[in-house]
């Protein structure tokens, strides 16, 4: 896969397009068969992120095998679920991929499976989608960084019709690699420290 985060999708295009793979390798201590449960949508749509609605759904076998195990997204699964051009646009899609480990026969529950795993999913869920219209950008940086950087970005709402002058002071400091940001919000200061390795907040 070229990214965790998502994969391209265009039937025209070379093979790593019109074919879009995904490869990953399962690690267990106490090792059965393993099948997954893959699901996919577009990144930019209308909808929420959640793991019961608004995908494309197949399943994939892999039995006992737990290493350089690969999906290929544009094959059909036993239901015939695939990705393809009569039911898919091209562009951009994200996903997610749930492990399901089993004893004798396939599975497509976690209440059904030994174990399971998700690849991305936090323990209380999530809403990952990209918004139908984007906004353009204010401001665009274009330079050179020396890694490892920290890049720290602060979003600040204002109610409707204030002036950019509303905008409160931030006061920052670094010392020993660590960033220290102080933004005052109504009666109170937060405080913000950020190094490469870490970020904290308190007040």
């Amino acid at each position: 896969m070229d990214t965790i985060d998502y994969f391209k999708w265009d039937p025209d295009g070379g093979s790593s397009l019109s074919e879009p793979h995904l490869t990953f390798d399962i690690e267990d201590a106490d090792p059965h068969k393993y099948c997954c449960i893959i699901r996919f949508r577009q990144t930019i749509g209308s909808g929420t992120w959640d793991w019961d609605s608004g995908w494309w759904s197949m399943r994939k076998d892999f039995g006992s095998q737990t290493a350089n195990c690969d999906i290929n997204l544009t094959q059909e699964d036993y239901q015939g679920d695939c990705l393809n051009e009569d039911d898919h646009e091209w562009g951009t899609y994200t996903y997610e991929i749930l492990v399901l480990e089993y004893e004798d026969e396939a599975v497509w529950t976690e209440g059904e499976a030994l174990d399971s795993n998700f690849l991305k999913r936090c323990e209380n869920g999530y809403k990952f989608w990209v918004p139908e219209h984007l906004p353009a950008p204010a401001v665009t940086y274009v330079g050179d960084v020396k890694l490892p950087a920290m890049l720290t970005l602060a979003i600040i709402p204002l109610a409707p019709g204030a002036d950019l002058s509303d905008i409160p002071e931030i006061a920052s400091e670094t010392k020993d690699d660590v960033s220290t940001w102080l933004l005052p919000v109504k009666d109170a200061t937060l405080r913000f420290a950020t190094s490469t390795e870490s970020c904290t907040v308190s007040q």
